[in-house]
């Protein structure tokens, strides 16, 4: 069979993005369908944002009151809040409206980062996974970290492997989306070196890969490195984004912790929010210390609960839900929401399987889309989990590998209805799995 007549080949380009365009239109009428039932209503973190927007807007610095700076919050999303509410005041239509723009952008950038992976066919599964994914859309009325997050990490993922551009233009300007992704969730700090890791093992080049990520921390510096001299100047400390680090350790490593989300305790209360960062990651760490066996043991239980359900869109949007559709609809969105997210981790997890026996397991390993779902694992494994947002920065790597599985799925069904004489099936052969449809494996 050649290439040309192949369920995998290319699709034409014309083509290709009529199909990508008319996707990201789907996603766009949902997202914005539901920021016009949903009313933006602030709760937990969402109403802390909002408040340290509204005195950022107001000229009263970063903090809950005025003259009463704080470092315990990224700052990211306020700035982006902050931003909007110095243009139009505190309108939160408007709010709903950026955010349904970001929550389009992440399909439409799903699609190309899936596309230039997978290749053609895949990325449109991908981007329809994205457009219909039901806590995304969900999220478009929440004011949170993890949609700009998203955007940024996604954009970022494109840069560095932009091609026709330099390992150093690549990286710096990766980099530069990796620093505002940093301010918005510092758990990206890191992603530099990670990139630089994949690099270095899927091209076997120490020279391009160096030069990349020197390029890329250098661009995520450059952004990240006037709110650490603002820290510096306001606490006379360095700081590098935000002090909740600490915390964060401890509530999933404390003796008594089950891995979740807890309060601060009224002890640390009384610390500044630099002397209590200190005190909870040194408790934090004499436990891990003193218990590593247990510190393994909850590390795992903490992968579990990473991708335990995903309700959080639901959770987040309760007072407007129940306001708009009635307190009876809650568990039936939770329900689909969670059995979506169940279905498209399936599918991702089959996609890893097919991507190994297509690219072989240390370059399956070294992924972008797997070592980077890898990263964020470990990053919760080791810190606080049982968090469904916590997984968010995750669905569009999730939504690649599961288009990658359609795709495959897809090609297999044509060529077992070109095979089997009397519509027989068969089981997928070596072609199924290793043939065309995939990009930069």
């Amino acid at each position: 069979m050649s290439s040309a007549n192949s369920p995998s080949a290319p699709i034409d380009s014309a083509r290709w993005w009529r199909y990508a365009l008319a996707i990201v239109g789907i996603g766009l009428i949902l997202r914005a369908g539901w920021a016009i039932a949903i009313p933006i209503l602030p709760i937990s973190d969402a109403a802390v944002y909002d408040r340290l927007a509204q005195n950022l807007a107001s000229g009263n610095g970063y903090g809950h009151r005025p003259g009463r700076p704080i470092a315990y919050w990224p700052p990211g999303a306020p700035l982006l809040f902050a931003g909007i509410y110095s243009l139009v005041g505190r309108n939160l239509a408007v709010v709903a409206a950026v955010q349904v723009v970001i929550s389009t952008l992440i399909v439409a950038l799903g699609l190309l980062a899936a596309r230039r992976w997978f290749g053609d066919r895949a990325s449109l599964w991908s981007g329809l996974i994205l457009a219909l994914w039901p806590g995304q859309i969900q999220y478009s009325t929440v004011m949170g970290t993890e949609l700009p997050f998203e955007a940024a990490l996604l954009g970022a993922l494109l840069l560095w492997e932009q091609r026709g551009w330099r390992p150093a233009l690549q990286g710096f300007g990766s980099g530069l989306l990796i620093g505002i992704g940093s301010l918005i969730r510092p758990t990206g700090v890191l992603l530099p070196v990670v990139l630089g890791l994949s690099r270095a093992v899927r091209e076997r080049s120490l020279r391009s890969a160096t030069t990349a990520t020197l390029a890329c921390l250098m661009g995520a510096a450059l952004m990240i490195a006037p709110w650490t001299y603002r820290n510096y100047r306001t606490f006379g400390r360095f700081i590098l984004i935000s002090l909740n680090s600490g915390s964060n350790l401890w509530m999933g490593n404390h003796p008594d912790s089950d891995g979740g989300y807890e309060k601060i305790p009224e002890r640390f209360r009384h610390l500044n929010e630099y002397e209590r960062d200190r005190a909870m990651r040194a408790e934090a760490m004499a436990s891990i210390r003193d218990n590593p066996i247990r510190f393994l043991k909850l590390g795992l239980h903490k992968i579990v609960g990473f991708h335990e359900r995903e309700t959080i869109g639901v959770v987040w949007n309760q007072r407007g839900i129940e306001r708009r559709l009635g307190p009876a609809s809650l568990n039936p969105l939770k329900r689909i929401s969670t059995l979506y997210w169940y279905t498209a981790l399936a599918l991702g997890l089959i996609g890893c399987l097919i991507l190994a026996a297509r690219a072989g397991p240390v370059q399956t390993l070294f992924h972008p889309c797997i070592i980077i779902w890898l990263y964020f694992v470990a990053i919760h494994a080791v810190t606080v989990s049982f968090i469904d947002r916590y997984h968010f920065a995750v669905v569009p790597l999730v939504a690649a590998l599961a288009g990658l599985t359609l795709q495959t799925l897809g090609d297999w069904l044509a060529r077992t209805k070109r095979r089997a004489p009397s519509g027989g099936l068969t089981t997928p052969d070596s072609a199924s799995l290793t043939g065309n449809g995939l990009g930069q494996a």
